[in-house]
């Protein structure tokens, strides 16, 4: 656990408290008489995501290392930079399009892995980049059989994150305000199923 863990831990937990640095060392030190706990200094990078303070009070998350990686395996963004970037596209997917099975589409036959890939998107939208959710589940349903149009549609989401790939998820936390959370489902697109087992 780190120090900047416990100054958002103390925030979190007592509203009233304002992020003092001896509020932090107090929380420390009863925290270590009956925990095993280390000060590992600023907090910086957790499980591959860059955590960042642009200004006071506020966190930025992002993840450009992970995109670096999909970029390179969709070969949009050669690790050696001998190759231009691809132009990068303004949205994840085609708006105001569903993809769909493609029973009579080409199999798939890239040079990349479509699971490997998906997983990596997967792992992203999850953390730090929401924004393309709808777009990586849609590719995401053909894994096991996709075919050359999903594979255009996974390299559309790489383009669109060859130019937003400093962009992430910004946190600003309100002394005020305890945990909020909204939720929105389509059921999956599955709704005649719902009504059915309802």
């Amino acid at each position: 656990m780190t120090r900047s863990m416990l100054g958002h831990f103390s925030i979190v937990s007592e509203s009233k408290t304002a992020y003092q640095p001896h509020n932090i060392d107090t929380l420390f030190k009863e925290l270590s008489q009956h925990f095993n706990v280390e000060d590992e200094g600023q907090l910086s990078d957790y499980l591959g995501v860059q955590i960042s303070m642009p200004e006071q009070g506020k966190y930025q998350f992002t993840q450009p290392h992970l995109i670096d990686s999909i970029l390179e395996d969709l070969a949009l963004w050669p690790q050696e930079h001998k190759l231009a970037p691809t132009r990068p596209k303004d949205t994840p997917a085609v708006p105001n399009s569903i993809l769909g099975l493609d029973l009579e589409g080409e199999t798939f036959q890239g040079n990349w892995n479509y699971k490997s890939v998906i997983g990596k998107l997967n792992f992203l939208e999850k953390c730090t980049r929401p924004d393309m959710s709808y777009a990586v589940h849609q590719c995401a349903r053909y894994m096991a059989e996709p075919k050359q149009s999903h594979a255009e549609a996974v390299k559309r989401i790489g383009r669109y994150l060859l130019g937003t790939r400093e962009n992430g998820i910004s946190i600003t936390p309100e002394m005020s305000k305890g945990l909020e959370c909204y939720v929105d489902s389509d059921f999956c697109e599955c709704f005649v199923v719902y009504l059915i087992n309802r």
